[in-house]
């Protein structure tokens, strides 16, 4: 699946440094961009996840998120 990021016009994998910064509240976490050090608005679910022995990652999910996807069947 391609997308074109409508903010930079590239094409393929969207990439963003971000620092989330947590008193353990919801209404307390902050998501910044690394790059610019714009807070990050629209996001409804941040998913920690830390397993033994494995890399932690975190899933963001966003709301009103400009895009244009292109699809090809296989």
């Amino acid at each position: 699946m391609h997308y074109k990021n409508p903010i930079t016009g590239k094409v393929g994998n969207f990439k963003m440094k971000i620092k989330i910064i947590s008193d353990g509240l919801p209404g307390n976490t902050k998501v910044i961009n690394l790059e610019t050090g714009e807070e990050l608005k629209d996001i409804t679910v941040i998913d920690w996840h830390i397993e033994v022995d494995k890399i932690a990652t975190a899933t963001l999910c966003f709301i009103n998120v400009p895009v244009e996807i292109e699809g090809e069947r296989i």
